[in-house]
């Protein structure tokens, strides 16, 4: 977050929209609005440090006390209000309201449009149009998405410059998009001049640089080059460490997207070992009830699943499901995903029935959560096809893979 006087907003549309001589208020009337943009802005800057502990619900709560209080201090289309949008989409976006994230998204991008030219403002709207578009993605909308990406890389072009970090932001998001496509090329080329931008401006060993790996690594990874991504996460868990060092929580998520790609190339071994450090990292940082520790003792759980090891990665199935409920709440996509690990698991073991009825519950959440065509929707409802055959009956309406209307 960019600094700023204590009481003061970030941009000077705050201290013109509060100078009591052109809009006749009192001097106890700006000291009250200055007050408040301090509240706000501290209330922001707390839901910040809450999503990063992934204590979701406090940050909702510091971001709409925030919201509040930044549009009282200023008004409802200043640029400031806009920041605090962004904090509760990403938030929204966190629990999976993807709806209510593309919202505030929105809401921000048509209050940073009202001024076209300054610098700042066009970096926070190139943001705000580029994480409306990862959400369309998200939702299936990629036409939508790549609308809103193309938007913010023409502005951050003709604005800021073709070697400016806000349109390596836009490419980096239209890479993300064309992953999500299927058109892997694209993806792969936007993120690469991306990364050569940030490595121009910021040198070839910044944490911005790891960002740009690590969505490198992704590409790859999505389109089953294991062995080209792997450098990439390689490369982003060096940079990691050389910043932050080797126990630092940047360098744990690197490494549990290093372990990812190891285990897809059947590097077991290695795979293993990095998922136990990086829960370790995790366990002490951040503490044994943390969403991170859940989702790695997730991925930990399924290469024991997979390696035969079924009881230890039942047990690290089961807390990584009770710690997401709790964080998360029982209609995740996230704890559904966790419900199809342990029925792959109750199957090995010859529970069919309880399998089944782990899968269903599965395929009711990501029903709701996502869009039809979604892979992971898929995945569940034909893993219930093959149970429903284990068990000698046909395949339930509700698996049937359809169109919601």
């Amino acid at each position: 977050m960019p600094e700023h006087p204590p009481g003061r907003g970030r941009f000077p549309w705050s201290e013109a929209l509060s100078n009591p001589s052109e809009d006749g208020r009192t001097r106890r009337d700006e000291e009250e609005s200055q007050q408040r943009i301090a509240e706000a802005v501290q209330q922001q800057e707390l839901a910040v440090e809450a999503r990063e502990r992934r204590d979701l619900k406090e940050a909702e709560t510091r971001g709409r006390k925030a919201l509040a209080l930044m549009v009282r201090a200023v008004g409802p289309r200043n640029p400031e209000v806009a920041t605090v949008l962004l904090v509760l989409g990403g938030v929204e976006e966190d629990r999976a309201r993807y709806d209510q994230a593309e919202e505030f998204y929105g809401r921000a991008v048509e209050i940073l449009g009202r001024s076209r030219r300054d610098p700042d403002v066009v970096r926070l709207r190139v943001e705000a149009l580029c994480r409306q578009g990862a959400v369309l993605s998200i939702r299936g909308r990629n036409g939508q998405a790549e609308s809103r990406v193309r938007r913010a890389l023409a502005l951050a072009e003709s604005v800021l410059g073709k070697s400016d970090p806000g349109v390596a932001i836009a490419l980096d998001a239209l890479g993300m998009i064309r992953k999500n496509q299927g058109r892997f090329r694209e993806g792969l080329a936007a993120c690469r001049r991306a990364l050569g931008i940030i490595e121009k401006r910021f040198g070839p060993d910044s944490p911005q640089a790891a960002s740009l790996h690590h969505d490198l690594a992704e590409v790859e990874h999505a389109c089953g080059r294991d062995d080209r991504a792997e450098p990439h996460a390689r490369r982003s868990v060096e940079l990691c460490e050389k910043r932050w060092g080797r126990d630092n929580l940047h360098a744990g998520a690197d490494m549990a997207r290093l372990a990812r790609i190891l285990e897809a190339q059947g590097k077991d071994r290695e795979a293993e070992t990095l998922y136990r450090r990086t829960l370790d990292i995790f366990e002490r940082a951040l503490g044994p009830g943390h969403y991170e520790v859940a989702a790695n003792l997730d991925r930990l759980g399924s290469l024991l699943e997979r390696t035969g090891r079924t009881g230890e990665a039942e047990r690290h199935h089961r807390r990584a499901l009770l710690l997401k409920e709790r964080i998360l709440g029982r209609g995740h996509p996230e704890v559904a995903l966790i419900l199809e690990n342990l029925a792959v698991i109750f199957r090995s073991q010859g529970k069919i029935a309880a399998a089944k009825s782990l899968c269903e519950r599965a395929i009711s959440i990501l029903a709701r959560a996502l869009p039809a065509g979604h892979p992971d929707l898929a995945a569940c409802r034909a893993h219930s096809a093959r149970l429903s055959a284990d068990l000698g009956r046909p395949v339930s309406r509700s698996t049937r893979s359809k169109r919601r209307t």
